[in-house]
């Protein structure tokens, strides 16, 4: 979905994205940004700090 077509439909998005449903933002063909469900952000977060922990320790 281009950036246009997100701020067109931002309200959609966000009501995917709360059913669980992710949306790549583009610009120019490139994927530039995700709207995401909050638990699959807060995943990733959660993962990167052990992965960065992981790195500390070693």
């Amino acid at each position: 979905m281009t950036v246009r077509e997100a701020r067109a439909h931002l309200s959609e998005r966000i009501d995917l994205a709360e059913e669980g449903t992710p949306t790549v933002i583009t610009r120019n063909g490139t994927p530039v940004a995700a709207l995401a469900p909050i638990a699959d952000f807060e995943a990733l977060e959660e993962a990167a700090d052990v992965m960065l922990l992981v790195v500390l320790v070693v």
